[in-house]
């Protein structure tokens, strides 16, 4: 067994997920005394940086290298992102406020869960650039946790007044 020490951006630092080519994703405290989501590649971290605001927070990576996560907006709003080859990108909302970015496939598609205008909270699938809500989940208090390379979606949902449910959406 080898252990890595996978370094920081100044203290702290906390990994969330690891792809196949060993590249790792996470969190650190940095500087600036704010959480900043990072990759860590190859014995070299690099700080993903923020859509503006303070914070960002690494959920998940893929084959590919892409991570997705959320970060604060210079609005102080908290949005889901997409980072790939050293640019990250605003997934946008479904109309609301907040989104919350947790994973990819292999294809770059992105699940999570964004408010609406309303400010109900829908699980939504991030495909080519379009943010939609998870088919079928529209009526419910729903959160998408993971996807899978052929597109399968599991989460959970709540009417109202009622326990979270899993569920699995192809």
């Amino acid at each position: 067994y080898t252990v890595i020490n996978l370094g920081s951006l100044g203290s702290d630092t906390e990994p969330t997920a690891i792809n196949n080519a060993g590249q790792v994703v996470g969190n650190s405290f940095g500087p600036e005394a704010a959480w900043h989501a990072f990759i860590w590649t190859d014995g070299a971290m690099t700080d993903l940086g923020t859509l503006g605001g303070p914070t960002s927070l690494a959920s998940d990576i893929n084959a590919s290298g892409q991570v997705v996560g959320e970060s604060t907006t210079a609005s102080s709003q908290l949005h889901g992102f997409i980072w790939e080859n050293g640019v990250i990108r605003n997934l946008g909302t479904l109309g609301g406020t907040t989104t919350r970015a947790w994973g990819i496939n292999r294809w770059g598609e992105v699940v999570g869960q964004s408010t609406t205008q309303t400010g109900s909270i829908r699980a939504f699938i991030w495909r080519n650039g379009d943010m939609t809500r998870v088919p079928g989940m529209e009526s419910f208090y729903a959160r998408a946790w993971d996807i899978n390379n052929a597109g399968i979606i599991v989460g959970d949902f709540r009417r109202a007044g009622s326990r979270a449910h899993a569920f699995r959406w192809k």
